[in-house]
């Protein structure tokens, strides 16, 4: 007639779950922040184009050799990067000039990560009422997608054709295409006014799983004190010794090897506990 049965190892299990929600932001939206950044300026927007060179597009190192173009010195380099690093599919950062447009988005939002090719941004801040459409491809890279590409040949998020990068896990975005969109519609002045992007950010569940397998001949004792005899709480109440009853599971509790209660789970509705029966329970909670 007992309560308790000992787990074993195979009755446990640890799984994770990764969680996606679509944030709608917009140029008045707090917690996203754009500057057009500068090289030769010494105003904040300078130092946007140092840290952005510094951290995504070096090797985390500012110093540049003598007499040698800085745009062809350790680019691509993973080591001290926050920039993505795939030997198959590289991320491409050929196109980081002096100027540019960058995008910050707080942490709030996007949580782990921003969820690869899920980021879309529109501007149609210009004065030809074009609207700008650019979206990520799951490498890290930013392609416009109603806008002429330089060959029909390459793909619209090529090393060729790209305007800027994504950075997953800090919400960076850059657009690095000093070229025009269409006409006098120029890239460096994407998101400089009224824009809006959309995306998903990533978090990750962790959940732990007990199987609790019953046997019809366990468990068939209850610790509700109505249902015990008197003062002898280790004795069924006398109208609940015929071979007939059963007791009903309502509550399943995970104990220490002192019997400290840890984690009680509650049944939705009680589930009657019949002797020639087999059961199996699932208890499953967040950490």
């Amino acid at each position: 007639m007992g309560v308790y049965k000992k787990l074993k190892s195979e009755d446990f299990s640890f799984n994770k779950i990764r969680l996606h929600k679509t944030f709608n932001l917009d140029t008045g939206s707090s917690g996203i922040n754009s500057i057009q950044f500068r090289s030769a300026s010494s105003a904040n927007a300078g130092s946007y184009w140092k840290s952005l060179r510094v951290n995504y597009y070096l090797s985390g190192s500012n110093f540049v050799k003598p007499n040698i173009d800085w745009t062809s010195q350790t680019f691509n380099n993973p080591y001290h990067s926050f920039g993505l690093y795939d030997s198959y599919i590289p991320q491409h950062k050929n196109k980081f000039h002096p100027s540019g447009s960058v995008l910050s988005i707080t942490q709030k939002y996007f949580g782990e990560e921003i969820k690869k090719n899920s980021f879309v941004l529109k501007d149609k801040s210009n004065s030809f009422n074009k609207e700008i459409i650019i979206k990520d491809d799951g490498y890290g890279n930013l392609y416009s997608t109603n806008a002429t590409v330089s060959s029909s040949t390459n793909s619209v998020s090529s090393s060729d054709n790209y305007v800027g990068n994504i950075f997953y896990n800090t919400g960076i975005v850059t657009i690095t295409e000093t070229g025009s969109w269409s006409g006098s519609v120029k890239y460096t002045d994407v998101a400089s006014q009224n824009y809006s992007v959309e995306f998903k950010s990533t978090n990750t569940l962790y959940i732990q799983e007990y199987n609790i397998s019953v046997k019809g001949s366990e468990l068939n004792g209850t610790n509700n004190p109505t249902a015990k005899s008197g003062s002898d709480l280790g004795l069924l109440a006398n109208h609940l010794t015929s071979s007939g009853w059963s007791p009903y599971i309502t509550t399943i509790g995970l104990y220490d090897d002192d019997k400290n209660l840890l984690v009680a789970g509650r049944i939705s509705q009680p589930v009657k506990k019949i002797k020639w029966t087999d059961l199996t329970f699932k208890l499953r909670f967040d950490i």
